[in-house]
């Protein structure tokens, strides 16, 4: 048997959980603003944002990354930022740009690793985007199954 308070409580943690996660993902990209001499105004302006808004509410907490953001980044100069460290916190800020070249290997022309690369971010930003799309589907279904419980004990 399940109590409303227990739903309530539930409800309370997923949103605790959803508020540090945010937390984090802004510590981070203040971390990365800093990191790269910006402020949030010059950060937005190198995103090609029209406002600056977007870039306060991603580091007031107040909004996730999104989808759009994340596009802006990799079209940017900045396309060396690691999606995953800004999400998880994992692995290095910034991606190597080393090429490793094995022995007796000839280097890649410019033109081809730059080809390489496109479509290697092509398809992380399909799978960054796949990722968002399932965080913003899960938390509108936490928040969908919030609703009738909230219904109860108005």
């Amino acid at each position: 048997m399940t109590f409303v308070g227990d739903k309530v409580i539930q409800n309370i943690l997923n949103k605790q959980e959803k508020i540090e996660i945010i937390s984090e993902i802004s510590a981070r990209l203040q971390e990365l603003i800093d990191n790269l001499n910006f402020n949030a105004n010059s950060f937005a302006k190198a995103l090609s944002y029209e406002r600056s808004q977007a870039i306060y509410d991603l580091l007031n907490g107040k909004a996730m990354p999104s989808s759009d953001f994340f596009l802006r980044l990799k079209k940017s100069e900045y396309s060396d930022i690691s999606i995953d460290w800004i999400l998880t916190g994992e692995g290095e800020m910034l991606r190597s740009k080393k090429e490793v070249v094995e022995p007796g290997q000839a280097p890649e022309c410019s033109t081809c690793r730059y080809k390489k690369d496109v479509e290697r971010y092509e398809k992380d930003i399909d799978r960054y985007l796949a990722e968002i799309d399932r965080l913003h589907r899960q938390l509108a279904a936490k928040e969908n199954e919030e609703l009738p419980s909230k219904r109860r004990t108005a």
